[in-house]
């Protein structure tokens, strides 16, 4: 396993981002804004990527004595621990085995196979049911399908430590004019990458709550995780 002076967003090793793992990041950040506005509009005022957001949504259910609220936001944040465990054990698996990944120093390939299975497996019940929201027990099925398939994402994101940078692909809040990041972590991730995982998850939350026609709008994150998968195996044969 490489040592961490070899990470590749090093300012030595390559000075930000290659494009492929540019890519790789944006795609996953945009995954996780569309599965949030699908989650808050179409599947009941829950999120599947932005656990924080459903503390709070269990909080208002608990007050509003709301208990269906509830135990969608119960399904979505246990899903999603369930998944960044689901995720953590094959990298944890490669990583003792001396496996490295084609993108990145750490072998998260793995853990997003399975996040893609989540999210195809949740783009097929969505589109056999028709409208979640009318069929209680497929609503439950695709909030924890979409949120397992989250959580393991943000265990590979996770796994990465780039710094800024969050288990979501989305950016830490202390990455902002916070005293405590360093000079080194900055430079290691530029600000205009920050900004475009930021850019990119509020378009995506946007064009969920602007469309009209959602036939496919379930097969979007499979769909986007199939080009990460596939990034990263073209990447695999070129080297």
């Amino acid at each position: 396993m490489r040592s961490p002076q070899s990470h590749p967003l090093q300012p030595e090793a390559s000075g930000g981002p290659t494009r492929a793992q540019t890519v790789t990041l944006v795609l996953l950040s945009g995954v996780a804004g569309w599965l949030d506005a699908l989650g808050y509009l179409r599947l009941g005022r829950v999120f599947t990527s932005f656990m924080t957001g459903n503390v709070i949504v269990a909080g208002l259910a608990i007050q509003d004595d709301d208990h269906y609220l509830l135990v969608r936001a119960v399904i979505a944040l246990t899903a999603w621990f369930l998944g960044a465990a689901a995720g953590a054990y094959p990298i944890r698996r490669a990583i003792q085995r001396g496996q490295t990944g084609s993108l990145w120093p750490v072998p998260i390939g793995g853990a997003l196979w399975l996040a893609w299975i989540a999210l195809l497996l949740l783009g097929i019940v969505w589109h056999s049911v028709g409208t979640p929201g009318t069929n209680t027990d497929a609503r439950l099925l695709i909030i924890a399908l979409a949120a397992f398939a989250m959580g393991i994402q943000g265990a590979a994101v996770l796994a990465l430590g780039i710094p800024g940078v969050a288990t979501t692909a989305l950016p830490s809040p202390r990455f902002f004019g916070s005293s405590n990041l360093t000079d080194s972590e900055s430079k290691r991730m530029p600000r205009w990458f920050i900004f475009a995982l930021i850019l990119t998850y509020a378009l995506s939350a946007f064009l969920v709550a602007s469309t009209r026609n959602q036939t496919f709008a379930h097969f979007v994150p499979a769909i986007a995780m199939t080009v990460v998968l596939v990034l990263a195996r073209s990447r695999h044969h070129r080297q």
